[in-house]
């Protein structure tokens, strides 16, 4: 029973989405459903999908004017003219995916600070150092841990070269600039 609810409480919202985003023919003999700016038989503009729109939709679909009332298979009837309409659902990302898109931010991140931490041989100074401490060739290989603790050796390199006295030269508009902080 609850799974049942459940997957209803799913219709319902993809139901309401697509209505959210529908867009009906401005064209007064079209008047067809779709999800584009112009309608895609007639070329004419399209216009948001009203209340009242809809409820003439869902009675044309299923012969009532409310998903109050209907059941599993007049709410996938909805939902299967929507998509013929050109209604795709947003697919929910994984965590998986998440984790990937954030461990390439910091790969994004890593090599866009590299020359100003470690100087001009950044690239083969990061690869090296890669190498040897996880054994592989690429920070695109390396885990978001590892790549965290690249960036921590990034910093104390920083770190390091003001200690000595040595300059920190950063990239402004193509020229160099040697100094502290910006």
């Amino acid at each position: 029973m609850h799974k049942q609810k459940d997957y209803r409480q799913a219709m319902l919202a993809k139901i309401h989405i697509a209505a959210k985003e529908a867009r009906i023919c401005t064209n007064s003999l079209c008047r067809r459903l779709c999800f584009s700016e112009l309608c895609p038989s007639c070329g004419a503009e399209t216009r948001e999908m009203s209340e009242l729109d809809y409820r003439r939709f869902l009675f044309e679909c299923t012969g009532l004017i409310s998903c109050r009332y209907m059941n599993e298979a007049q709410m996938e009837r909805v939902i299967r003219v929507f998509e013929l309409a050109g209604f795709v659902p947003k697919r929910r990302g994984t965590l998986k995916e998440a984790m990937n898109a954030s461990r390439l931010a910091m790969v994004r991140k890593i090599e866009a600070e590299a020359e100003r931490f470690l100087g001009e041989n950044w690239e083969a100074r990061l690869r090296g150092y890669c190498r040897k401490v996880f054994g592989k060739d690429d920070l695109r290989f390396c885990s978001l841990k590892e790549l965290r603790h690249i960036w921590g050796f990034m910093r104390r390199q920083e770190k390091k070269q003001k200690k000595k006295g040595g300059k920190v030269i950063y990239l402004l508009n193509d020229k160099k600039q040697e100094g502290g902080r910006r």
